[in-house]
């Protein structure tokens, strides 16, 4: 037979071969010397190949199998995350279409109503903040924490589904149509004046702060200004929020108007919003229309434009001549309806006289007419009691304690800068703006499931913030008193003296609301200059000022 190849060799050495070929192979490696040969070296090399992998075998972990995302489950996941997107993208519409009138302003999407709602409240918490701060800060701290805890064991429950739900939640956020960031600030550092021309837009939000700012351009954002006056005849896209010595309103405004001064008057053809105006003179023209409500207070009202919803009047004297589209609440010494007054809804009035209310015969008033007598002595019945004085005392002390603890830790607060009307005013603006605007961010941010922790730790700064305010300006009210008259006290002093006099204040009749509100925002704008101060110079401030 002729020679086997190498591989029928192989397979010869190892005993591979079945019985027969075996015996065939043997019978011709008896007379073949070259097979004999190759044969012997094939079966060394197999000897050397067993030796090599014989020995200790280590054990080898073997990761544990995941099955990867069915089809369905991804396509259950994708179909989901889209639902949701749609629905959050669409729900301020739905909410305003689906909503009946009577509730739409109920619904959270509404920026101006949020808007309302939060000055509402912001006063609301600057009047009761010293009786709602444990309360409402121990339920927002718990909130904090259980909402941690939540959403930790949530997500670590399953390791895979974790991070799949919170990457969707945040895609879903990032969904939304973020309002701009966008910020111009004018007359921050320039002592002058601020001026817009004609035909200049500024596509951004503008924060003016000067002696005279005056705005002739438009504005896409909002407008907040400041200053000893302020005239508006450009168009401004968002809300407007001034204040000054002297306030004129003359362009349009899509948002609500929100601003006081000694005089303040309304000459804008269009208000998309609320107007709150607040002074010693407001007059709103015949010319102006106000899409929903119209809240004044002054010691003269003088109220003639077109109104869409309510009209709410805080006044010694108040005249209205308007047409208005739902109810008129007025609190005053004296109101005149005169006769192009046209009202859909009631009158309802609160005086001090049976004869407060003056109505002209061509008045038309399509409700229900109910004028009440208020007397001066139910107003002051707290002042006899003496829980009222034990209250003040406990507050007086509380006070105290807190602001010796804060002025001994950060001593940069014992000066707040306000050297001139103008430091005052721009304290005063970014006191107002951040009293207004938290509450809306902290709504809009709570919206989101992840948000609700961010939300409520805001919260919690934000009534901080209201408490703290009168105690650093009480300081800054009794060191200025001690300076003038040449003393030098210990800063605990000077903060005992301003809490004596700032808490007799704010508790005064009829004006002591009003001067609690303004202690109030300018205390809160020292705080943010203060930190904003701090973190640009990197905590120098604070040291310089120990």
């Amino acid at each position: 037979m002729n020679c086997p190849n190498e591989l029928t060799l192989a397979m010869y050495g190892d005993g591979e071969l079945a019985a027969d070929d075996t015996a065939t192979i043997d019978a011709h490696l008896t007379g073949c010397a070259a097979c004999r040969s190759q044969l012997a070296a094939l079966r060394a090399e197999s000897a050397l190949i067993t030796a090599a992998l014989v020995g200790e075998v280590e054990p080898v972990g073997v990761p544990t199998f995941r099955r990867p995302l069915s089809r369905a489950a991804l396509t259950l996941a994708t179909a989901g995350f889209l639902l949701a997107a749609t629905l959050v993208s669409a729900a301020p519409s739905l909410l305003g279409n689906l909503l009946p009138a009577s509730v739409t302003r109920f619904n959270p999407f509404d920026i101006s109503l949020l808007f309302d709602l939060a000055v509402r409240a912001a006063i609301y918490v600057v009047q009761h903040g010293g009786d709602l701060m444990i309360s409402v800060a121990e339920t927002a701290s718990v909130a904090v924490v259980v909402g941690l805890l939540a959403w930790a064991v949530f997500v670590l429950r399953k390791r895979a589904s974790g991070p799949l739900l919170v990457s969707t939640l945040l895609c879903v956020v990032a969904l939304q149509p973020a309002p701009s960031e966008a910020l111009e600030i004018r007359g921050e550092k320039d002592h002058g004046n601020v001026f817009v021309p004609a035909g200049e837009t500024i596509d951004d939000t503008l924060i003016a702060l000067g002696e005279t700012v005056e705005i002739n351009g438009d504005v896409t954002g909002d407008l907040i200004a400041f200053g000893r006056r302020i005239t508006i005849h450009g168009r401004v896209g968002g809300q407007v929020l001034t204040g000054g010595q002297a306030v004129t309103i003359a362009g349009e405004v899509e948002g609500s108007v929100i601003g006081g001064g000694e005089t303040f008057d309304v000459i804008s053809p269009r208000i998309g919003g609320n107007l709150y105006g607040f002074g010693q003179t407001v007059s709103v023209s015949a010319t102006s229309q106000i899409e929903q409500n119209a809240i004044v207070g002054a010691e003269r009202a003088n109220v003639m434009a077109a109104i869409g919803r309510d009209v709410i009047g805080f006044a010694n004297e108040m005249d209205l001549g308007s047409t208005v589209g739902g109810s008129l609440t007025a609190f005053a010494t004296h109101v005149t309806l005169l006769a192009s007054t046209r009202i859909a809804g009631n009158v309802h009035t609160h005086g001090m006289k049976e004869d407060h209310l003056t109505i002209s015969p061509g008045a038309v008033i399509g409700g229900e007419v109910k004028s009440e007598v208020q007397e001066m002595p139910d107003e002051l019945s707290e002042y006899r009691s003496a829980g009222f004085y034990v209250a003040q005392l406990l507050r007086f002390a509380m006070a105290f304690v807190t602001g010796a603890l804060l002025l001994a830790i950060v001593p940069g607060l014992r000066d707040p800068g306000l050297d001139s009307t103008r430091d005052t005013l721009i304290a005063g603006g970014y006191g107002l703006l951040a009293l207004v605007a938290t509450p809306i961010i902290v709504v809009l941010v709570a919206v989101t499931v992840i948000g609700i922790p961010i939300a409520a730790m805001a919260f919690v700064l934000w009534l901080l913030g209201i408490y703290l305010a009168k105690i650093v300006i009480a300081h800054f009210i009794g060191e200025r008193i001690t300076a003038a008259s040449g003393t030098n006290v210990h800063f605990t002093v000077a903060l005992a003296l301003g809490l004596l006099l700032v808490i007799f204040v704010i508790n005064l009749p009829f004006v002591g609301g009003v001067l609690n509100f303004l202690l109030t925002i300018c205390g809160i704008g020292v705080l943010i200059l203060f930190v904003r101060d701090w973190l640009r110079d990197d905590g120098a401030y604070g040291e310089q000022a120990s």
